[in-house]
């Protein structure tokens, strides 16, 4: 192995030109250096050496285990020691090490060192000895220091926020107006200033982020002392021992980096290191016949192999923007105006990857109060003069050894993966119903981002309706991008683009899915498409017949890329059949005689199945592959969460089931609503009303076996503690009760998404056209229709753009408490005109799946503009006041539509655009006028038959439905538990502690706050698995101690039984009225006592410490 420091400005790399794992070549600063180990007796590695031709600047050395009197004067030629002196002596390979200085702890010299680089030499070093038998040794190597060619990123820290964002608002002073902008050439130079401004800001207040020299962290005074031990006498026990005060060090840090893991920063770097990989240089670059090692020249070669794979000669030869070629249409709506809007997609998305520049989004919070105008004027004028400013073209691609993500991701807003696997497998297993068998093929685009090609975007969403304004931006966009390519820390220098989108940029999925939006439309329903990843099917009685339309549906999309210039990967087609039926059939589809598409196909032993979108679907859909491969997945994560958790030591419990429902429960889970219904499903022949088992026995048996690992590292119990407890304790859902949990998410899913979403149209069932039952609806045979039957129907919320308004980013409360809210609106409402309209709104409910805030008030704003005419007689422009108490109602109303009570909430932005309407918060039940009477009138017409609701009002809301779906997993909770809290001990069930029983919540129990040593004694209580006499007689531990110091066995409530115990008493102030004299009144003592009371009294007694010990 061969380390370089970091921050030592070397430029190091590594060459792999040797198959070998005893030799390595490495250049540093121009000098090629061979690391080598010679095994005792073999010869590979002397017949490498003697046929080098050793290049310039060369140094070579490690063990090489040979003897010579060349460099150890009296010793016998061993080893075809003779050899090596004269291969060194013909290539002028000079030995630089110490002669007859002894490099072994047995007495010679076998560490060899030989270079033809001139003054280069090599000591041995005594004080640098670390304990192994070879000496340490060390080379100096006249060289050219050299800098490190990479781009040091700005880290600004919280304190330094303050500093940067005063920084800018001083800059920003002289920063001229966009307003007075007037031609691109002038957009281009302000755009170019002021982010010069917002880097020079920050280069102000920070330091490059380098990596510098640090010491190791576990290095202690005991290793130095050790150390210093070993090089004064050079004695056996100084070795052993200063071995063993390096592992004691490592270890003790080891297990504080551990136990400290408090906040989830911390818990999910450790929970991380199960994946953890050598942090090793990228494998050379195989391009063609040619190998490349050097970084910067992999980095080069990567830009011009993927970013100019692609260029502009299919691309238009005409512009598609100028008068003579415009053929757009132009109608579809587009409002230029930004606002809030602006704030919200700069400050407050998601993603916060700096670009080029290194401007975080946590920066542009920071100084936004400063900045926000300047940006809303320079963006309104990018839209004046369509014009999208050069310095923000540039593009930086990092390159890494993983290329391909196992991740997904799109644009379009509640369209998720699952989504369209769910309706997949809905198709199929309707097919299925039919008795017909079902092909599917995946593609995928090559290139996807890079293959865009400008002109033909453009023409595409003209023809698609958008105005030519906006077209005209999208062009300015895509012209004249630049790009550099990062790998390793090296950057290149940019290069033009040809075609293409930036990745990274949010625009470039939407441009993306507005390029292939017409393949898809050629074919909705036997076409799937999720970015660039594509899914045909067919569904007819044969696979042969599958297989013939399969090929024409390829060629036509072929032939479509081919007009359109859309290249599709051939290496990436599959093709899978999914049957029910009892044969081997699997046709492959021949699409010309340069193309077939051959089932997919697995090693012996092994179901074959396809992946798509990241579930696995097999031949006879029983979904085992697909569950087996996320077990794996989320049971790698455990089995670390597990190896971290230990009795005494580990991070908290309750961070470690925080990183239980984070890490391993949603891997485990993912891809269920595709495979899970129940365990249980309507019987298939058309006469049957019962309930037949779902067969999906092995997979709750593999997710139950991933959760009880992952939940006994989560708590510090012993490994016979039953399984039920495990997950009660822990606050964690056991097999069942997530798989269920997960299908009425689902169902609650199928009520809320759009009416346009691809689930909605498939949730009914088909309508009986003729026969017995024509008119009526089919019986369910599919997961989405069963699934969807389970939740009240709800009046489906519209996908509409985001609304903006007045205040919309603003909080209603102000940050004020509800008593100085209330005040300060009296204060208000005193001094507003009598002209104006006030109306006070509240709501109540009818049902538990039905919520009526947001209807009661656009039925009160309605109420309000219709009494609109009768005051405009004593003011022109009357103003309507909507005063609420829900300021979840008014965060609807001011900004986008919340799902519940859609259709009330867009009811309101279209008053509020239409009219003078104003939101004010009137915090509820503070004897605010208006308000207490809009309560007592609501209550007065929930209880009141004589007006029930109607239209929009009956129907379910989805707030109501949600709850409905919250009381159905608790139902599910308590199923479980009621059915596993049987199978345990009286004495578990009889324990309380400080709850009023032993109920079981997908919840984190108070007690795993607690320490971990702390916590188990808690728990091994509760359970009586622990150190206990009945405990190692059942188990027959022969050498357990079975009683306590005062001789009495050892039992769960001898804690404050035992005499050494209740003397500690009186020195604690939370000691029971009566001392417990039997086992009754110690257990009810234990019960009684919340967590950080037993903490105190372990440690007041110090009973497990001292006297009750193991």
């Amino acid at each position: 192995m061969t380390y370089v420091r970091k921050g030592s400005k070397t430029r190091a790399q590594q060459h792999r030109s040797v198959q070998s794992r005893d030799l390595l070549w490495v250049s540093v600063n121009g000098c090629h250096i061979l690391n080598v180990y010679r095994q005792p007796g073999t010869d590979a590695v002397m017949d490498y050496l003697t046929n080098l031709s050793p290049p310039a600047r060369c140094l070579i050395g490690g063990d090489i285990n040979v003897r010579h009197d060349a460099f150890e004067p009296g010793a016998v030629n061993l080893h075809r020691g003779g050899e090596l002196v004269q291969w060194a002596s013909e290539h002028g390979m000079d030995f630089v090490g110490e002669i007859g200085v002894p490099t072994h702890a047995a007495g010679h010299v076998i560490d060899l060192t030989f270079s033809n680089v001139a003054f280069a030499s090599t000591t041995v070093r005594q004080d640098l000895h670390c304990g192994s038998d070879h000496q340490s040794m060390i080379t100096m190597l006249p060289t050219t220091p050299q800098t490190q060619l990479s781009d040091a990123r700005i880290k600004i820290t919280d304190s330094q926020l303050e500093p940067f964002a005063d920084l800018v608002r001083g800059l920003m002073v002289d920063m001229p107006c966009p307003e007075g902008v007037g031609n691109v050439a002038q957009l281009d130079d302000l755009a170019q200033h002021f982010t010069q401004s917002l880097l020079a800001a920050a280069q102000a207040v920070s330091k490059p982020a380098q990596q510098g020299r640090t010491t190791a962290p576990w290095w202690t005074a005991d290793c130095r002392r050790a150390h210093r031990e070993l090089t004064t006498h050079q004695t056996e026990a100084a070795k052993h021992q200063f071995k063993d005060a390096v592992r004691k060090a490592k270890r003790a840090y080891w297990r504080q980096v551990i136990n400290g893991a408090r906040d989830g920063r911390d818990l999910y770097r450790v929970v991380a290191w199960h994946k953890l990989e050598p942090n090793l240089r990228a494998p050379p670059l195989v391009i063609g016949d040619q190998v490349i090692e050097e970084t910067a020249a992999k980095a080069e070669a990567l830009q011009q192999a993927i970013l100019k794979r692609y260029n502009s000669a299919d691309d238009l030869e005409y512009d598609p923007l100028d008068d003579e070629h415009w053929s757009g249409m132009g109608n579809l709506p587009w409002n230029p105006w930004i606002g809030m809007e602006m704030e919200r997609n700069t400050i407050g998305v998601q993603s916060t990857s700096p670009g080029t520049d290194g401007i975080t989004v946590r920066m542009l919070k920071a100084c936004w109060q400063h900045v926000s105008l300047f940006i809303q004027q320079l963006y309104n004028c990018c839209l004046r003069l369509c014009h999208f400013p050069r310095a923000w073209k540039l593009a930086e691609v990092a390159m890494i050894p993983k290329v391909v993500s196992p991740q997904h991701g799109g644009a379009l807003p509640r369209r998720s993966a699952m989504d369209l696997v769910a309706a997949f497998t809905h198709e199929v297993e309707a097919a299925f119903a039919q008795n017909k068998e079902v092909s599917m093929v995946t593609m995928d685009v090559q290139g996807a981002f890079d293959a865009v090609l400008r002109r033909r975007l453009l023409q595409r969403m003209a023809q698609q309706g958008w105005p030519r304004e906006l077209l005209q931006l999208i062009d300015s966009f895509l012209t004249e991008r630049r790009a550099q390519v990062r790998l390793e820390g090296t950057t290149t220098a940019a290069h033009q683009m040809q075609c293409g989108t930036p990745q990274g940029s949010p625009l470039s999925p939407i441009l993306f899915l507005l390029y292939l939006a017409e393949l898809l439309w050629q074919n909705s329903e036997l076409r799937f498409g999720y970015a660039d990843d594509l899914n045909i099917w067919r569904a007819t009685h044969s696979l042969d017949n599958n297989a013939t339309l399969l090929r024409q549906d390829i060629q036509s999309i072929l032939r479509w890329g081919e007009i359109n210039k859309v290249a599709f990967a051939p290496e990436k087609l599959e093709m899978i059949h999914l049957t029910r039926k009892r044969h081997n059939e699997a046709p492959a589809v021949v699409v010309s005689e340069d193309l077939t598409v051959h089932p997919v196909t697995a090693p012996a032993g092994q179901e074959p199945a396809l992946r798509w979108l990241g579930v696995h679907f097999d031949r006879r859909l029983t979904w085992r592959p697909h569950v087996s491969t996320r077990a794996k997945k989320a049971r790698a994560v455990a089995q670390h969460i597990r190896s971290l958790g230990k009795t005494r030591d580990g991070p908290p419990a309750d961070a470690l089931r925080k990183a239980v429902t984070t890490c391993v429960v949603p891997s485990l889970l993912y891809g269920t609503e595709a495979w899970y219904g129940g365990r249980t499903q309507p019987a298939r022949h058309t006469g049957g009303s019962g309930e037949v088992s779902s067969r999906l026995g092995w997979h709750v048996g593999t997710v139950e076996k991933v959760l009880t690992m992952a939940a006994r590292g989560v708590l510090p119990v012993f490994r016979t503690t039953p399984i039920a407890t495990l997950y009660r304790d822990a606050g964690l859902p056991s097999a069942m009760v997530a798989l269920e949990e997960a299908k009425i998410r689902f169902a609650t899913r199928l009520q809320v998404v759009d009416e346009k979403h691809p689930l909605a149209s498939r949730i009914a069932p088909p309508m009986i056209t003729r026969g017995r039952g024509a008119g009526t609806r089919q019986r369910s045979k599919t997961k989405i229709q069963r699934l969807g039957a389970l939740l009240p129907a709800v009046n489906r919320p519209t996908l509409a753009i985001p609304h903006y308004s007045e205040g919309c980013g603003t909080d209603p409360t102000e940050g004020v408490d509800k008593k100085s809210a209330a005040q300060a609106f009296k204060k208000w409402w005193r001094s507003q005109p009598s002209t104006d309209l006030y109306v006070f709104s509240d709501g109540s409910e009818r049902s538990l799946d039905n919520s009526r805030q947001a209807v009661g008030a656009c039925r009160a704003l309605e109420c309000a503009v219709k009494l609109l005419p009768c005051v405009t007689e004593d003011s022109s422009n009357p103003q309507i006041w909507l005063c609420l108490d829900n300021t979840s109602v008014i965060w609807g109303i001011r900004g986008s539509a919340a799902a519940s009570s859609n259709w009330a909430y867009n009811r309101c932005h279209e008053l509020l655009r239409q009219h003078n309407v104003g939101l004010k918060w009137a915090p509820g039940h503070m004897g605010i006028e208006g308000n207490e009477e809009a309560d007592r009138l609501a209550k007065r017409a929930v209880s009141s038959t004589a007006a029930p609701a109607y239209g929009l009002e009956a129907t379910p809301t989805v707030s109501g439905v949600r709850t409905v779906a919250k009381q159905l997993s608790q139902e599910a909770r308590r199923k479980w538990w009621s059915g596993a809290c049987g199978r345990l001990s009286d004495w578990y069930r009889g324990w309380s502690f400080s709850r009023p029983t032993v109920e079981y919540q997908v919840k984190a129990p108070p007690e795993l706050t607690m320490p971990r040593h702390a916590l188990h004694r808690w728990l091994a209580l509760r359970s009586s698995h622990g150190d206990f006499s009945w405990y190692h007689r059942r188990f027959q531990h022969a050498d357990a101690r079975l009683t306590c110091v005062c001789g009495h066995n050892k039992s769960p409530e001898h804690l404050v039984l035992c005499r050494h115990s209740q003397r500690h008493f009186l020195h604690w102030p939370k000691r029971p009225a009566a001392r417990p004299h039997n086992r009754a009144t110690a257990v009810a003592y234990l019960g009684s006592l919340t967590p950080t009371d037993f903490v105190e009294l372990l440690d007041c007694t110090q009973f497990y410490t001292r006297y009750c010990t193991r």
